[in-house]
C-alpha cells in the first residue's frame, strides 16, 4: 500500500466531516516501517487545509498495546483537556481499542465527542461495541498477488524483472465517526429581539 496515501486519505475524510482539531495517534517509528509513512500523510492532508497537525505516541517499544495506548492516551487527554480534538486518526486498529477506552474514561463519547479512524480493517474493528471506521488494506488481496507474482517468478527460472505493485485501499465507515454540524448562531440577546419589533411596526405602519 502507498501508506502515505493511507494518512492522507483518512484525515482528508475527516475534514470532510468538518473537524478541524485532528491528532495523530500513532507508535514509536522503529515499530513499523509504515508508521513514519502514515504519519506524513496526516501532516500533508493537515498543511494542505492550514491546520496545526499534532501528535501522539501510545505504545512504545515492549509496551502491551492492552494497557499501554489506553494509560499514554488518557495521560494525553488530560494535559489537553482546555482544546481537545474532535477526531483521532491513529495508525492502527489496534490502537484504537486503547484509544476508545481512554475515550470513555475521560467522560466522552465515541464518536459524539471525538470521533476515530483506524487502518487495518482487522477482524476486532468489527467486533467492537462501535465498529470502527478504518481504512481497509485488503491484506488478502495483497497476499494473494504476492503469491501469484512468487509462483510465476519461480516458474519462469527466477529470471523475471521483480515486479513492485502498489495494492490500493479504500476507507470504511462504521460507528466511530460523525459529521459536525455547524456552530450554531449565537441566540439574540433581549435588546435586539425589541429592536427587531420595533422596526418591524415602523415598517408596517409606513
Amino acid at each position: 500500500n502507498d501508506n502515505i496515501k493511507i494518512g492522507r486519505d483518512a484525515t482528508a475524510y475527516l475534514l470532510g466531516l468538518g473537524h478541524r482539531r485532528i491528532v495523530h495517534a500513532t507508535e514509536t517509528a522503529s515499530m513499523a516501517l509504515n508508521t513514519g509513512d502514515r504519519q506524513e500523510g496526516y501532516e500533508q492532508a493537515m498543511r494542505a487545509a492550514g491546520l496545526k497537525a499534532e501528535t501522539v505516541v501510545v505504545q512504545g517499544m515492549d509496551e502491551s498495546w492492552e494497557t499501554a495506548c489506553e494509560r499514554r492516551m488518557l495521560a494525553w487527554l488530560e494535559q489537553h483537556r482546555q482544546a481537545l480534538p474532535t477526531a483521532v486518526f491513529a495508525v492502527n486498529d489496534t490502537v484504537c481499542v486503547g484509544i476508545i477506552r481512554a475515550v470513555k474514561r475521560f467522560g466522552l463519547a465515541v464518536p459524539g465527542d471525538i470521533s476515530i479512524v483506524g487502518c487495518a480493517d482487522l477482524d476486532l474493528a468489527r467486533a467492537l461495541s462501535e465498529p470502527l471506521t478504518t481504512i481497509d488494506q485488503d491484506s488478502y488481496g495483497m497476499g494473494r498477488r504476492g503469491v501469484t507474482l512468487g509462483v510465476a517468478r519461480w516458474l519462469g527460472g527466477n529470471t523475471a524483472t521483480p515486479v513492485r505493485e502498489i495494492h490500493p485501499h479504500r476507507l470504511v465507515e462504521r460507528m466511530t465517526t460523525r459529521r459536525l454540524e455547524p456552530a450554531a448562531p449565537p441566540p439574540a440577546s433581549t435588546k435586539e429581539k425589541r429592536g427587531r419589533v420595533k422596526r418591524g411596526k415602523e415598517v408596517a405602519a409606513a
